[in-house]
């Protein structure tokens, strides 16, 4: 089961592609840096970048964190800019060949999904060690992106779950 998780910005915008199969790894992860004039430019460029992950891994799930405290700290320009990116990537799956399920996180919920805690510094120690591997990207958006994706995983698996005891 291949899993994107995205931790969305329009500056500097994080992706992980996991797996689960045979065992939990990633697939790849970066940081999409687009440098357009405007948020359009931006947007396109974005959206085009996880447009290629979708047709180069078998995706069967979208996380996405999702922005709600800027705009509680009055930064209603950037929580504007987020809102455009995540309704972008949020059209731009529905148009995949095989619709994803679609998970909106909250960065201190996915951190506590996956058993980390709402703190930032231990979901990285917590993230290293069932990867194995250490994460030293500046600003982590790729690492931020890995947790998304884990944690849509797991809500995944809870789901299929659920279907076998229900079906």
């Amino acid at each position: 089961m291949h899993i994107l998780g995205v931790d969305p910005g329009t500056q500097a915008c994080g992706y992980a592609v996991i797996t689960d199969a045979p065992e939990l790894g990633i697939l790849t992860m970066g940081v999409i840096r687009p440098r357009g004039h405007s948020i359009q430019e931006n947007l396109v460029a974005v959206t085009a970048a996880i447009n290629g992950l979708a047709d180069t891994y078998d995706l069967v799930a979208l996380g996405i964190e999702r922005y709600v405290p800027y705009a509680q700290r009055g930064n209603a320009h950037t929580t504007e800019r987020l809102l455009y990116l995540i309704g972008a990537l949020l059209v731009t799956a529905a148009q995949w060949p095989r619709v994803p399920a679609i998970s909106l996180w909250h960065a201190g919920q996915w951190r506590r999904t996956i058993g980390a805690g709402a703190d930032k510094a231990a979901g990285k120690l917590h993230l290293e060690a069932l990867f194995k591997r250490r994460f030293t990207t500046r600003g982590l958006h790729d690492m931020d992106a890995c947790g998304i994706a884990l944690a849509t995983l797991m809500a995944v698996q809870d789901m299929e779950k659920l279907e076998e005891l229900i079906g």
